[in-house]
């Protein structure tokens, strides 16, 4: 993935005497900061609030490493939901799609969510547009930490299922 491609590099700058020495060394492999966990039968198109020209598809039950393209900005995902193979296919071939299905009032049209992945979060229901009676929760969101990675779990049920870890 895109992830594993990266050349990561540290930099260090020390003050020697009168003069400042700049080392560059090559970073060993980590793991990204942070995860995008897609449970569900949705495509989910995110991008870094303020960031839309920067977005990721997260295809159905995929999972996808994630890092913030402005570290600067803030740390809010927002997130969209495509219902519908026919959104995928199109959102995959085209970036320029996404803005003409949040206008549309089709059933695929999509509603856009924002969701701060530094916050430890109760689950956060997500609609798919398209108006009516489909624009309820359609799916939830929540952010778990997993070996310190931020992990955003986007499923169809509010919680993950205790029940099922704690019986014997």
């Amino acid at each position: 993935g895109w992830w594993d491609s990266l050349l990561r590099i540290v930099v260090q700058v020390k003050l020697v005497d009168a003069r400042m020495e700049v080392s560059f060394e090559l970073a060993s492999a980590a793991a990204p900061p942070y995860r995008i966990d897609n449970q569900t039968r949705y495509a989910v198109v995110c991008c870094q609030k303020g960031l839309s020209d920067k977005e990721h598809l997260v295809p159905p039950k995929s999972v996808a490493p994630y890092a913030w393209a402005e570290s600067s900005m803030d740390h809010i995902l927002q997130l969209t939901l495509l219902r519908g193979a026919e959104s995928l296919k199109t959102a995959r071939q085209t970036r320029s799609s996404l803005p003409q299905l949040r206008a549309s009032n089709t059933p695929n049209a999509v509603r856009e969510h924002f969701v701060n992945l530094d916050a430890i979060l109760r689950s956060v229901p997500l609609g798919v547009g398209g108006g009516g009676s489909g624009g309820g929760a359609a799916a939830y969101a929540r952010v778990e930490l997993e070996d310190g990675v931020r992990v955003l779990v986007i499923s169809e049920s509010a919680e993950r299922n205790e029940a099922a870890q704690d019986e014997p």
